[in-house]
């Protein structure tokens, strides 16, 4: 199921709406991670071990406003090449008889 999905995805891409959906939940997540002092502390401390200011985090939040349907699906069809995705499944599947 999982390389079918990629399969799809690199050949057909995402629609604008799957595209404006991502990024608002992302943009979400974010904002959420923002909120608390732990996820702040944590921001500080990947902006610090990164060598890069917290602007930097802001400024993916502008990226993600303004995501481009074809631009991201030129990323995907270059990028995330099926063939090459190694798929690991785990669990306990005799249980799932």
């Amino acid at each position: 199921a999982i390389g079918e999905e990629v399969e799809k995805v690199t050949t057909e891409g995402f629609t604008p709406t799957e595209i404006a959906e991502g990024s608002k939940a992302l943009l979400a997540e974010a904002k959420n991670g923002r909120a608390s002092d732990s996820g702040v502390v944590a921001i500080l401390v990947d902006a610090l071990e990164a060598k890069r200011g917290v602007d930097f985090y802001l400024n993916q939040d502008k990226k993600l406003v303004g995501l481009d349907t074809k631009e991201v699906n030129t990323v995907i069809k270059t990028y995330l090449l099926p063939k090459r995705l190694i798929i690991v499944e785990a669990g306990d599947f005799a249980k799932k008889k």
